[in-house]
């Protein structure tokens, strides 16, 4: 029976879910260089200089995601997608960023950052699935389930964190930008390197710890 609303899972939990589903599933990656730089597709795109050093070398030993096996990651199904979300069930991750706003394939960073965001990899894959079954026939523009064609207004200070390899890049800014025109009070920290979710997996590193900082500082101003 198809149900009469969208199912209630914010999407933002829906995107880091999905982060986590490509970890704990393992895909086989692409081709990788000892110098840290991805061969992706016909692309050999370097190590982003600018970021830490520790975030440089979990990259180096990170293979670049393969796309083409990503692409064959796509739920059909109810019962495939609650297998993908049990297995990210365990997972020791208590915070949440980068807001999947759009559900449709819109924003410009989900072609420019294809195969660079080692957790999200490309959209026509899993997050096509996900978002298909989210929305349950509903259209991906209505503002319930893709958040950035709705009205902000009212909204609370809100911080938002994304980075240069996230898939989900042009999301947060279209939704910052949405904000601010809604005279929201808005943060947006966009971080060299990043994808998606890395500042919750690589714990250790600068931009991890400046991101904690940085939303802990965000709270004490306007939780006062």
């Amino acid at each position: 029976m198809k149900r009469s609303i969208p199912r209630t899972l914010p999407a933002v939990s829906l995107a880091l879910s999905l982060a986590l589903a490509f970890t704990v599933a393992g895909l086989q990656p692409a081709a990788a260089q000892e110098s840290g730089s991805w061969t992706v597709g016909e692309r050999v795109v370097p190590a982003p200089a600018g970021a830490s050093e520790q975030l440089r070398a979990a990259l180096a030993a990170a293979p670049a995601p393969n796309v083409a096996a990503s692409k064959q990651q796509e739920p059909q199904s109810d019962e495939e997608w609650i297998v993908l979300q049990r297995a990210t069930a365990n997972a020791d991750l208590d915070q949440l960023g980068t807001p999947w706003a759009d559900l449709t394939k819109t924003g410009d960073s989900l072609f420019t950052n294809e195969g660079l965001d080692r957790f999200l990899v490309t959209y026509d894959g899993l997050l096509k699935g996900a978002a298909e079954l989210y929305a349950d026939g509903h259209d991906l523009k209505d503002p319930l389930i893709s958040p950035v064609y709705g009205d902000f207004e009212g909204f609370p200070p809100t911080y938002l964190i994304t980075g240069t390899r996230d898939m989900f890049l042009s999301d947060t800014a279209r939704t910052h930008r949405k904000l601010r025109a809604a005279g929201v009070v808005a943060d947006l920290h966009v971080y060299e390197g990043i994808a998606h979710a890395d500042y919750l997996i690589l714990v250790d590193s600068p931009e991890s710890k400046d991101m904690f900082q940085e939303v802990g500082a965000f709270f004490k101003k306007h939780l006062v």
